[in-house]
């Protein structure tokens, strides 16, 4: 009667341990939503004409597909100043509409660090407001990234931070354009570069 006794207590354990595992893994139809800031640049000659380096503003929302891949849209927007003739003075206001897919190197919330690589389609707005001239121009391209990040679990996996680089090509219709050889630039060519952290709640 007591082996009978212990064994249902030792199923019961068991069963009650597999049962608190199972809570823990990761499971399909996960959602996050999360907040992050950064810094971003370009390179090559848009990097010479967009010289500064502005804080960036990013916002995601993501969907686990399964234990390995990540679908999320966002936004991230920079404002970047520069003063090159024949314009002048202009600030330059990029807005990203992203489309991404993450492929993480361990199972999704398995483990406390996190890595992965993502890529990208970006569907990017520029409004340029050309202060020396008095006018505002907008148009739109498209873009396309690929970068390397880490996301840190924690409070029961149900929060996450994350550190990522990313590196995107924007072709704006004006970047084969010699608008700006006098100041020594013969084209807007050149990745973003940018750098972001943030915070994501997982529901």
């Amino acid at each position: 009667m007591k082996i009978k006794t212990c064994l249902t207590l030792l199923l019961g354990t068991l069963l009650f341990s597999e049962s608190v595992m199972a809570a823990d893994e990761t499971t399909p139809n996960d959602f996050s939503v999360g907040a992050g800031i950064g810094i971003t640049e370009f390179g090559g000659n848009m990097g010479k004409l967009y010289s500064t380096s502005p804080a960036l503003i990013d916002v995601r929302f993501g969907y686990i597909l399964c234990s390995i891949f990540n679908i999320r849209i966002g936004a991230d927007r920079a404002t970047y100043e520069f003063d090159a003739a024949p314009n002048g003075l202009v600030d330059s206001r990029i807005t990203k509409m992203n489309l991404d897919l993450e492929y993480h190197f361990l199972a999704i919330k398995q483990a406390g660090l996190d890595p992965y690589v993502v890529v990208g389609v970006d569907s990017v707005e520029r409004q340029q407001t050309f202060q020396t001239l008095n006018s505002v121009q907008k148009d739109t391209a498209f873009g396309f990234g690929s970068g390397l990040g880490v996301n840190y679990f924690f409070i029961a996996k149900r929060l996450s931070v994350w550190l990522e680089a990313e590196a995107t090509q924007i072709n704006f219709k004006d970047r084969n354009s010699s608008t700006y050889a006098q100041a020594g630039i013969p084209n807007t060519k050149g990745l973003q570069f940018s750098g972001s952290a943030g915070m994501q709640f997982h529901f």
